[in-house]
């Protein structure tokens, strides 16, 4: 099964940051997309942010569940945050600290 209506951004990268695939799986989410509906990307997907903006234009009142990397998100607020993030709830948390 293959999904093809799902808009799918390219990322942003920070240089400097360390990889934690060894704690959260190659794809962010401990590989569970290995079981998911594999998603069609676009040759020339849209910026994240770009797909942030086109959302809320759309929905305005577009809430943002983040359970991975942060990146995407920081860089739409600190760039281009003409159209605010009406919430933003974030899961973190930590494995192997006291």
């Amino acid at each position: 099964m293959e999904v093809d209506d799902i808009l799918v951004g390219k990322g942003v990268s920070k240089r400097g940051s360390s990889d934690a695939a060894h704690i959260h799986g190659g794809d962010g989410l401990g590989n569970a997309s290995n079981f998911l509906p594999k998603v069609k990307v676009p040759k020339n997907p849209l910026k994240s942010s770009e797909v942030i903006t086109k959302i809320l234009k759309k929905f305005p009142e577009t809430q943002v569940l983040i359970f991975g990397p942060m990146t995407n998100v920081a860089h739409y607020i600190q760039q281009y945050n003409s159209l605010p993030i009406s919430r933003v709830i974030a899961m973190g948390g930590a494995l192997r600290v006291p």
